[in-house]
């Protein structure tokens, strides 16, 4: 029985640090910005650019499947200048010991307040708040929303 229990603490240690290389090998990864038109390379989830007025910071990193394929969903906010903060999704897929970005961005929003994304089942789900019909942009987003996207031919789609 220790026998058991020093190997399964054994294969969580090898686990956690197996997700941690991931986790920062995203991070440190080189996307297609949604609000900045432009190929960028993260720095610890972070990119800013004063000189083309970017910036990105990844809010969130999620592994799953999707389509039979082991793949990482980064989402971020990312600014091009002016007083907005917009939100993207994409999946991206470990090839060569790196991650590649495989999808297209979907624009999550403006201001958005995010909560989380999963995968169930080949979709991923987006949870977030937008902002309604009442809400001034400098207010807290009110309107709840579930995205949910397909990966088809490496493109994420809305469904």
């Amino acid at each position: 029985m220790k026998k058991l229990v020093v190997f399964l603490g054994l294969c969580l240690v090898l686990v956690s640090k197996a997700f941690a290389n991931d986790l920062s090998l995203v991070k440190n990864s080189t996307i297609q910005s949604g609000a900045c038109d432009l190929t960028v390379h993260l720095k610890n989830g972070e990119f800013k650019s004063d000189l083309q007025r970017c910036y990105i910071s990844v809010y969130d990193v999620v592994f799953g499947n999707l389509n039979n394929k082991r793949v990482a969903v980064l989402v971020s906010g990312e600014g091009g200048g002016g007083s907005g903060c917009f939100s993207y999704v994409r999946v991206m897929e470990k090839v060569g010991g790196k991650y590649k970005q495989i999808s297209n961005n979907i624009d999550l929003g403006d201001r958005i307040d995010y909560k989380k994304a999963y995968i169930k089942g080949n979709i991923l789900y987006v949870d977030y708040y937008e902002h309604g019909p009442n809400d001034c942009m400098a207010c807290k987003p009110t309107l709840h929303k579930i995205l949910r996207l397909k990966l088809i031919n490496n493109k994420l789609v809305k469904i």
